[in-house]
């Protein structure tokens, strides 16, 4: 049985979190002992952290708000708290380098100016 197959329980930010350090930080997903269980323990910190924060983010409701705006309104403010602890969990662990990346072959998209520069006043 795989890790995912054993997601169905677990916290949905736990998931996300999971996926990000199983795809771009191999090396340190394959020294957690047991995945799933770290994960779980991590997305109730991650859903503990955006609920901490949500209520900061929400704007008072407006005089005469609309029960269809306030729940917008509260739901962009959990949007705003996910994004804020998810930006600070992927800096906290920046992408491993990726080993088949070759920088033998890469090619800058324009040309360096003082490359350009230098030949056009080589030119007679």
């Amino acid at each position: 049985m795989t890790d995912d197959d054993r997601l169905g329980a677990m916290d949905p930010y736990g998931v996300t979190a999971m996926r990000y350090v199983r795809d771009h930080c191999p090396n340190r997903y394959r020294a957690i002992e047991d995945p799933v269980s770290f994960f779980s323990s991590l997305g109730d910190q991650l859903r503990d952290e955006v609920l901490a924060l949500e209520p900061a983010l929400a704007e008072p409701a407006p005089a005469g708000e609309t029960w269809e705006a306030g729940v917008g309104r509260r739901n962009m403010a959990r949007l705003m708290a996910e994004e804020r602890v998810f930006s600070e969990l992927y800096q906290s662990m920046p992408p491993e380098p990726d080993p088949e990346d070759d920088e033998e072959g890469w090619e800058p998209l324009m040309p360096d100016m003082s490359d350009i520069d230098r030949a056009e006043t080589e030119q007679p």
